[in-house]
């Protein structure tokens, strides 16, 4: 199997259906009637099973019924998420998770397989985890206006400030429709665990906001598929993916001439530790919609890596 070409492909595609499709969107439907799932969790563990039906699409596209799948369709997977896109175990234990919940339903509630071939998987051992580290203001500034010379720049440009400046989670970045932007009184509002939380939108993100919200529209206007809400669209005018997103990113990195490995964790982790200096625990836990924020508080920067950018 050729992973390296996989990993091509796979880079440039949005999630595209497979034989999963079908049955991902009735278990969608299912998790969302179960009131125990909350809609970050939903949101994000489909996008891991759309991630993995595209990986089987690429690599055995002579797959014609989720009947076939087999724990070997699975471990290919591991090795692919492993080795070509360089997850973390911890991270790669996320998605079998996700996909073995989906496979239980497909078994128990649904009845399509007779076992769940995932459950053959071990979970990987968690490496120890270290604090993802803050971009220094120079390397940010030069990451941001390399994603000028990119194609259609100025979406994955306010991608990255969204993280970089409101502290978002990349799934909320993703989730984001046009009706969360309140372009009037330059603020977004958003929900999170059933309460609008509203953020202010600076004028270094109001402007090339502005600017993206007209290529938006191209976007749309090349759509097969209808209008859509979603904020942040493909050049097809389909939903814009996380994948999509973080190959731009690499690709500002080299660009910009930068060797270490920043991903967008180190954005929403630069916006963690300054805004540790002004805050308190409990506040920093709000702001980021995260329970564990002593690591932002012990380092001192020295630098704000968030003005004038």
């Amino acid at each position: 199997m050729n992973y390296e070409n996989i990993l091509e492909q796979y880079n440039l595609s949005n999630n595209v259906g497979f034989i999963l499709e079908h049955d991902i969107y009735a278990y969608k439907k299912y998790m969302f009637a179960n009131k125990s799932y909350k809609n970050r969790t939903v949101s994000e563990e489909l996008n891991y099973l759309h991630n993995f039906d595209t990986f089987l699409k690429l690599a055995y596209p002579t797959l014609t019924d989720i009947k076939e799948l087999k724990d070997t369709h699975i471990k290919s997977f591991q090795r692919f998420c492993i080795d070509y896109l360089n997850n973390k175990n911890k991270t790669f234990n996320k998605k079998l998770r996700a996909i073995r919940k989906f496979l239980d339903y497909i078994t128990l509630v649904r009845h399509k397989l007779e076992y769940n071939p995932a459950s053959k998987l071990a979970y990987l051992k968690n490496e120890k985890e270290t604090p993802p580290g803050f971009i220094p203001i120079e390397k940010l500034k030069s990451i941001i206006n390399s994603m000028d010379e990119l194609r259609y720049g100025i979406r994955d440009k306010c991608i990255t400030k969204f993280i970089a400046y409101m502290g978002l989670h990349l799934q909320e970045v993703f989730d984001l429709r046009v009706d969360n932007l309140d372009m009037k009184n330059k603020k977004i509002v958003i929900t999170r665990e059933g309460s609008e939380c509203s953020f202010p939108i600076s004028d270094n993100l109001y402007i090339p906001l502005k600017e993206y919200l007209h290529l938006r529209n191209d976007f749309l206007s090349s759509s097969e598929t209808g209008y859509t809400n979603y904020l942040f669209l493909s050049h097809t005018g389909n939903e814009y993916t996380q994948r999509a997103y973080q190959y731009k990113f690499k690709l500002a990195l080299d660009i910009a001439g930068i060797n270490k490995n920043f991903t967008p964790r180190n954005l929403r982790a630069s916006f963690g530790y300054y805004m540790a200096q002004q805050n308190n625990e409990d506040t920093l836990k709000k702001v980021l919609n995260q329970q564990k924020v002593s690591q932002y508080f012990a380092m001192e920067i020295k630098t704000n890596p968030l003005v004038n950018i």
